[in-house]
């Protein structure tokens, strides 16, 4: 079996330094981290162990370091034999680990797997550059589609088939919106029209890896959803352009949003979202373990503006910081209204 060896050497090195004698990582993305594959259970690390403990549904033949358990007694059985009352730090939710009674004395939470996360490998960075590629692909045919006369729920099981075709998955529900001022609403039955102001949010899986773009579509549009969309790339341009290594991704935002608001825009009323989000294995990650950017951060830049009886626009891209230390979108596709 293949799995995450420098994640697990890194994790292990942060033990040592900070004299924590076992860690117990549980949360989904975690485990994909270290093991390479979805996977339910606890994975238990010591200096010199490595043991995953695991429910008898679930096999994972292809984990040699793996051990089964058929109830909560033989799990609690087992967890007090590699624990024997040493001090616990964990990823997850501590009440999650306190349904298991009698084993943990000492529990402490811990974020360096996320923080870890942050900072992609050369291979990570592979995964995501691909994702973005068939996404952007993915967009291109949304966009040769728009004049089907489709429904917002036609176009959205669209965007799903084409995934599934690909035998991949969406790495989360597509949304698919005409004239929203709601940035989650779900798709309806109206029908999509030339003069509507569409927004296509989508993004795939490629090997546990997430893409996340937005585009906003509209072929007929009035002035004021002209200057909507143009206020919203002015936007997303600038904070493109300031976003650097060594540059802290929140000040950016702020400076967006004083951006909006000398635009004559309502921060609380049409702002209904953060600037952006890391992307990795979670479609909503860390962006940096520090305060500033650095190489191998992967994130989002997407503002977005919500005008009631006009609609709204979303512009958004997934962006890298790379070896070099140079930005680079990874989303290629045009932002044109139409």
């Amino acid at each position: 079996m293949q799995f995450n060896k420098r994640a697990l050497e890194k994790l292990r090195a942060h033990m040592q330094e900070n004299n924590i004698p076992i860690f117990i990582i549980a949360k989904p993305a975690n485990l994909f981290y270290i093991l390479e594959k979805e996977a339910s259970g606890f994975l238990v690390v010591t200096q010199n162990k490595t043991e995953f403990l695991t429910p008898k549904f679930f096999r994972y033949s292809e984990i040699p370091f793996k051990k089964i358990y058929n109830s909560k007694k033989e799990l609690t059985t087992e967890l007090k034999k590699l624990l024997n009352g040493k001090e616990v730090f964990t990823d997850a939710e501590k009440n999650k680990l306190k349904k298991i009674r009698g084993v943990f004395n000492k529990i402490k939470s811990s974020d360096f797997l996320e923080n870890l996360r942050t900072v992609k490998s050369r291979e990570e960075i592979e995964r995501l550059r691909k994702a973005c590629k068939i996404t952007t692909k993915l967009m291109q045919e949304i966009e040769g589609s728009l004049n089907d006369h489709l429904t917002e729920w036609e176009l959205y099981t669209q965007v799903n088939n084409r995934i599934l075709k690909r035998k991949l998955q969406p790495s989360f529900d597509p949304l698919i919106q005409i004239n929203s001022v709601e940035p989650h609403r779900k798709p309806t039955d109206k029908k999509i029209t030339k003069k509507d102001l569409l927004i296509v949010d989508i993004g795939v899986k490629y090997k546990g890896y997430c893409s996340d773009m937005t585009r906003t579509f509209c072929q007929n549009p009035d002035n004021k959803k002209s200057k909507l969309y143009k206020d919203v790339l002015y936007l997303q341009k600038k904070a493109i352009s300031d976003l650097n290594e060594g540059v802290s991704y929140e000040k950016i935002a702020k400076k967006v949003e004083k951006l909006l608001v000398k635009k004559g825009y309502n921060l609380s009323e049409n702002y209904l979202h953060y600037l952006g989000h890391g992307v990795g294995i979670e479609i909503h990650e860390k962006i940096s373990s520090g305060k500033n950017l650095q190489r191998g951060n992967v994130f989002t830049v997407e503002p977005g503006l919500y005008v009631p009886k006009i609609g709204g626009v979303r512009i958004e891209d997934t962006i890298i910081i790379n070896e070099k230390g140079e930005k680079e979108i990874l989303t290629k596709f045009p932002k044109k209204l139409f």
